[in-house]
């Protein structure tokens, strides 16, 4: 009789972690409601589910809500988190999202501006300022910066927000979930293998 030992390390594994941005500027926008509930929901239910080298727990990326951190620190992040390439992982992130607008006297068609008709998330510092936010980070600049940490499969589960209507960002009707789907249409340059997004 021969037996076979599956150790640990030859499983796949599920990790968990979160992108909360829940708190603007004072007297910008208001957060996304729900977020305290919706985290512990989803503590709940992955619950006994998780297991990697980061821990039975859902992991929240803390430090990343500004502009900058989600430019800059988050794809360095993901890319040292301590999980191996067969381990799945869920991605929740949750932050008010718009349509970038084009800036004033500028030509709505024009191609020199990279976020206009876009879908982006509103950073944690967005300031109102000037003719539109500079806080603005593209969705698929996020979900590609942590769909390049070393899972080759991640779920994106994306709480887009309820902002519908505010003309000081110059929404006038919001769009996202429509531009999503063009803003996704290209490959991924920088996210691994499959990535699964669900706005």
């Amino acid at each position: 009789m021969v037996g076979i030992l599956v150790a640990p390390l030859f499983r796949w594994q599920t990790a968990a972690v979160t992108l909360l941005i829940d708190q603007y500027e004072l007297g910008t926008i208001e957060p996304v409601p729900f977020g305290t509930g919706d985290r512990a929901a989803l503590a709940d239910a992955l619950a006994g589910r998780l297991g990697t080298k980061l821990g039975d727990a859902i992991v929240d990326l803390t430090g990343l809500e500004s502009a900058a951190g989600l430019r800059e620190l988050l794809l360095p992040r993901m890319k040292r988190l301590d999980v191996r390439p067969k381990d799945v992982m869920i991605a929740y992130v949750r932050s008010q999202a718009i349509v970038a607008p084009p800036t004033g006297g500028t030509d709505p068609d024009s191609r020199s501006d990279p976020l206009v008709g876009r879908a982006c998330f509103l950073a944690g510092d967005l300031t109102i300022a000037g003719p539109r936010p500079r806080e603005l980070v593209p969705i698929r600049d996020i979900v590609e910066a942590i769909g390049a940490a070393p899972p080759l499969t991640t779920l994106h589960v994306l709480d887009l927000g309820d902002l519908s209507w505010e003309p000081r960002l110059g929404v006038l009707a919001n769009v996202v979930p429509r531009t999503l789907d063009s803003d996704f249409a290209a490959p991924q340059v920088t996210a691994k293998y499959h990535n699964w997004v669900l706005g």
